[in-house]
């Protein structure tokens, strides 16, 4: 082989290349939410209002305080679960918002889990334009629906007062209830929970 002839197949190799990544980054900003059905796991996409108008509508928060032990007591962590409930203008279903912020303690939190979901058929990703956290890096939901399993890796460090990004969970819900446990667990395998509102249809 030629010098000539491998500096033609490595100028196409450098082309295919950089086609290849342009597609990879043209698909990632055009990413939604992902579909998730029961037993799935899936990377975790990031999506705007902008990408997704019908994620647009009237908008309630809750807060609830969590507090993490381990079993002799010792606290781990401590923090807050905001909950935002929006009921798009488009499709009238219902979205649930999710994430953890003001947190202090000595350990670390590597997942969030909120249940209540069923067999809904739902998406999930996390909102790239609102105010930004630690971001989770894939999504699993338990064989029965009912779960979403938010895998936090690195985990989030209590002790640098860390919060998540927005979680979103968009099922096909035209109603919600109170209540459902959402789960918050530790590196350290301890966990806790808060009470949320779980979708219906």
């Amino acid at each position: 082989m030629t010098n000539r002839t491998v500096r033609t197949v490595a100028g196409r190799a450098a082309i295919a290349l950089i086609a290849g990544l342009t597609l990879f980054v043209s698909n990632a900003a055009m990413a939604t939410s992902q579909l998730l059905a029961p037993s799935w796991l899936v990377f975790l996409p990031g999506t705007t209002a902008t990408q997704e108008p019908d994620l647009v509508g009237p908008s309630t928060t809750i807060k609830q305080r969590f507090t993490i032990s381990n079993s002799a007591g010792a606290l781990v962590c401590t923090g807050w679960v905001e909950q935002m409930i929006v009921h798009s203008s488009t499709t009238h279903f219902f979205h649930l918002y999710y994430r953890i912020l003001k947190t202090s303690g000595p350990g670390a939190i590597s997942s969030l889990r909120p249940t209540g979901f069923g067999r809904l058929q739902t998406s999930v990703a996390y909102r790239h334009d609102l105010p930004l956290g630690v971001q989770p890096t894939s999504a699993f939901r338990d064989i029965s629906g009912n779960g979403i399993f938010f895998q936090l890796d690195p985990p989030l460090d209590c002790s640098a007062h860390q919060g998540t990004d927005w979680l979103l969970i968009k099922p096909n819900a035209d109603q919600v209830y109170w209540s459902a446990p959402t789960y918050i667990g530790a590196t350290s395998g301890n966990l806790t929970y808060v009470k949320t509102y779980k979708a219906v249809h």
